[in-house]
């Protein structure tokens, strides 16, 4: 098994930073998945998220900022 390339100093920062930054890490969480979702999804999916990017578009933006 490969050794931990973070040190325990710099896990805790992250702990902190990700507990005070509760709804920007979970936007970036989603926008990760998305992504990872995207490049291994059949083209029949990519239609359809195409689709719902396209009436997004056209509805304008939802929220202001990271999800609320």
């Amino acid at each position: 098994m490969t050794a931990k390339k973070v040190s325990a100093a710099r896990r805790r920062a992250n702990d902190k930073w990700n507990k005070a930054n509760p709804e920007t890490t979970k936007y970036m969480q989603y926008k990760s998945k998305a992504k990872s979702f995207i490049l291994c999804s059949k083209d029949d999916d990519v239609n359809q998220i195409e689709a719902w990017l396209d009436e997004r578009k056209s509805n304008g933006q939802k929220k202001d900022g990271p999800i609320q």
